[in-house]
């Protein structure tokens, strides 16, 4: 088994939703156990399923973890001050999706730099009308203007229907991500190291959710939230005990350094 060599440079590549954050606020015993990891030396990158406008980072109820780098959807990061942002679904991409909620009602929530936009197909009960899709399509081209969609949720997406070599489909518990051509969190985290020069034997992964397996299946050493489904388990290298499972694996792989 890997495990990082807190000597050197040591990265931890942690999910928010579920694992950092848990119940409309960040615990005190994982802001104190990330601030002691980087104290030592060590950094701290969130690799978040939520798209950059999803995730206000300056709001207060966010407050607690200073990161050195941030992953937003599997294709949108900082690191350093530096943005990379290249992937994004095509207009036509996103058009085809929202006709697919609309034919099937389905929720269907649009990502990107902005706030999302949620599209609540299921509360529509019968069938629409050409003039309704031609309005709500027509609305959606105008919401976007320029301003580039990273990723979208959906209620469902039958297994018949996901593109051989389109879009990425992420099927969580109850819903499904679909995300740019062979994106993932996986591909993401990759990235980033490759970008930054980052070693990955040095680098821990921290989550709870389906989309966390395609990072845990290439990060050596991977930490699952107790709650974490059956498939990440597997998957992982330890699993948390207790509920607060951030502060659980710091202090797995670097001892209790905190107070």
């Amino acid at each position: 088994m890997n495990r990082m060599d807190p000597t050197q440079t040591c990265y931890l590549f942690l999910d928010f939703d579920g694992t950092v954050y848990l119940d409309g606020a960040i615990p005190p015993e994982n802001r104190s156990a990330l601030r002691a990891v980087q104290r030592m030396g060590h950094q701290v990158i969130l690799n978040t399923g939520r798209a950059r406008g999803g995730l206000n980072l300056a709001a207060e109820q966010y407050q607690g973890v200073d990161w050195d780098g941030v992953i937003f959807g599997s294709s949108d990061m900082t690191y350093r001050g530096v943005r990379y942002h290249e992937h994004t679904l095509s207009e036509d991409e996103v058009l085809h999706w929202v006709r697919y909620g609309m034919d099937r009602h389905y929720w269907i929530t649009l990502g990107g730099e902005t706030e999302p936009k949620p599209l609540r197909f299921q509360e529509h009960p019968e069938n629409f009308t050409s003039e309704e899709t031609d309005a709500i399509l027509n609305g959606i081209r105008e919401w976007m203007g320029g301003v580039p969609v990273t990723k979208l949720s959906i209620q469902n997406v039958d297994a018949c229907d996901v593109p051989e070599n389109g879009v990425t489909v992420v099927r969580m518990a109850t819903y499904a991500e679909i995300l740019p051509k062979g994106r993932d969190k996986g591909v993401a985290f990759l990235d980033f190291c490759e970008r930054y020069a980052i070693p990955t034997e040095q680098c821990g992964c921290f989550g709870d959710s389906l989309n966390d397996l395609a990072v845990f299946r290439v990060c050596p050493n991977s930490v699952a939230m107790k709650h974490s489904p059956e498939e990440l388990r597997q998957c992982a290298t330890y699993i948390a005990s207790g509920e607060i499972g951030v502060a659980e694996g710091v202090a797995h792989y670097f001892g209790k350094i905190w107070t």
